[in-house]
């Protein structure tokens, strides 16, 4: 199972690529209200950091928020 997991409800937008339970990578960003144009690029270059594709995902985890993008 490939669960890729997002999260902007703070000042930091992270992404996490996890597989049968197993932390592949992470990565985060400090940003001020600017999570939707940050966390896209981020998303992608932890698939490919991982030498995963997004077709591979079998589940995508996201923060309900409170937060300016969420």
């Amino acid at each position: 199972m490939l669960i890729l997991g997002i999260e902007t409800s703070g000042k930091t937008a992270s992404a996490a690529l996890y597989e049968d339970g197993i932390m592949l990578g992470q990565t985060s960003i400090y940003t001020v209200k600017t999570q939707s144009q940050v966390i896209l690029p981020a998303v992608r270059r932890l698939m490919s950091d991982c030498s995963r594709e997004l077709s591979e995902l079998t589940s995508i985890a996201v923060s309900k928020g409170p937060g300016s993008y969420t």
